[in-house]
């Protein structure tokens, strides 16, 4: 039988695994050198300079180095998507969990099609409805990315659960009399959480683009009752929106959007390699023997 140092072992020597904790990582070292810049000091009179010695990068329209705007940003940008992604993950699962192991009462039946609802809904649309008429907190934009992002990992994890709820080693707890609670979190939930950290990939990814593409729209959101800085707002999609979009076709100035469109990318590819990487390394049939 696999020991659960087995699996950690398994799982660090994964190249999915290295690859993809190795630009996390890089990611959270720039959040840290965040907190050294002087935000003061990023404005010039250099606007749209193109990448060169002085600015590795380039500026933008307001003077600022794109690189040190880049690093000023990280923190936001992965505290309030990995947040985001936790408060998803929690409720998807334990709505997975709840609606598959009791498949067929009435309560069961209401968070599936409470679930088939909010997958259904054009979220984004949802949300800028919501914040059209003033500029959410941070805490505000992470909880409503959050709830409204868990339907992929209630649906997966339902799926698992209606499966793995039939076989033996269940029906022998029930028999026994194990609690209903500890059946689902200690019995089925290890069998379910490779299909978990399969739909990590897309709801990370779902809540990344979401908060991107908001910011995209213009949607603006405060930091402490202050308001995000602006044109652009303080997540690397902020670089994607209409002023990023017109410095870079109208000017020409590409050096604008392209740095944060590879930011957002990588870490949408790191998010992916990761729950893959989780999944092979949980998955019931590899660890068989």
């Amino acid at each position: 039988m696999i020991t659960k140092s087995k699996i950690l072992f398994k799982f660090l020597k994964n190249r999915k695994t290295i690859t993809s904790l190795a630009i996390i990582s890089t990611y959270i070292i720039f959040s840290i050198f965040a907190l050294f810049i002087d935000t003061s000091q990023l404005f010039s009179t250099e606007f749209f300079k193109p990448p060169s010695s002085k600015h590795i990068l380039g500026t933008d329209g307001l003077g600022r180095d794109i690189l040190l705007i880049l690093i000023d940003y990280t923190p936001y940008t992965i505290a309030s998507a990995f947040a985001a992604t936790l408060i998803a993950l929690v409720i998807g699962l334990i709505v997975g969990l709840i609606s598959g192991y009791y498949s067929g009462k009435w309560f069961a039946r209401l968070l599936d099609r409470i679930t088939d609802i909010i997958l259904s809904l054009p979220i984004i649309i949802v949300i800028g409805v919501i914040f059209i008429e003033e500029a959410p907190n941070i805490i505000g934009l992470i909880l409503i990315t959050g709830l409204f992002s868990w339907p992929i990992t209630a649906k997966a994890v339902r799926g698992q659960v209606l499966v793995v709820r039939e076989k033996t080693y269940v029906e022998a707890s029930k028999a026994i009399g194990t609690s209903d609670k500890h059946i689902m979190f200690k019995v089925i939930l290890p069998d379910a959480a490779p299909v978990a950290a399969a739909s990590l990939i897309y709801t990370a990814a779902l809540i990344v683009l979401l908060q991107a593409g908001l910011a995209f729209l213009g949607f603006k959101w405060t930091i402490g009752g202050t308001e995000a800085r602006t044109p652009y707002t303080f997540t690397w999609g902020g670089f994607l929106g209409f002023q990023g979009i017109f410095a870079a076709t109208a000017i020409g100035a590409w050096w604008v959007i392209v740095p944060p469109a590879l930011c957002l990318s990588l870490l949408i590819l790191s998010i992916g390699m990761l729950g893959i990487a989780i999944s092979e390394t949980l998955s019931p049939e590899q660890n068989r023997f």
